[in-house]
């Protein structure tokens, strides 16, 4: 998953920039594997939608490092974070259900992402800093937000293969 500015939206274990033990989801910079000597990111996103339901929950692909804390969630309180479904009030605190953006934002497979839970988009707060934090916010569906422009897609680079080890 990118941001608009083709930042990556990034969980433990998904970037250098993120501890081993935080739980909270930010936007880093792209980095390629090789390109830096102390950093390393990519974006190992699964989504798996009910069709029924029009809501996709998202995953990352580190599960077997995580101890299930892989999704995708919002709290109450709008604190987004992987956490497990089963230690979730409800189920709906990992549903999110896509938007299209404008017609003049409506490239490269940008979406608005919308909890089930709070009713609010999945935005990047932070400005121009190098990690910035994923929460919630009141939709922009006029795209005067573009912090709230994600796009879904599977791509990574020297990603890790189990716990701290990658390849190239």
């Amino acid at each position: 998953m990118t941001a608009f500015d083709d930042t990556l939206i990034a969980g433990a274990l998904q970037s250098d920039y993120v501890d081993l033990h935080d739980k909270g989801v930010y936007s880093v910079p792209d980095v390629k594997g090789g390109q830096s000597t102390k950093y390393n990111a990519y974006f190992g996103w699964k989504s798996t939608s009910g069709s029924a339901s029009g809501y996709h929950r998202f995953s990352n692909y580190m599960d077997k490092c995580s101890g299930g804390q892989t999704y995708l969630t919002v709290d109450k309180h709008g604190k987004v974070s992987l956490r497990s479904l089963k230690s979730l009030e409800t189920l709906a605190e990992a549903d999110w259900k896509s938007y299209n953006p404008p017609k003049k934002l409506n490239h490269r497979e940008f979406r608005f992402w919308v909890s089930r839970s709070t009713g609010k988009c999945l935005t990047v707060f932070g400005g121009n800093k190098k990690k910035r934090t994923v929460g919630v916010a009141d939709c922009k569906f006029n795209g005067s937000n573009r912090g709230q422009l994600f796009a879904f897609r599977f791509h990574y680079h020297q990603a890790f293969c189990c716990c701290g080890v990658h390849n190239e």
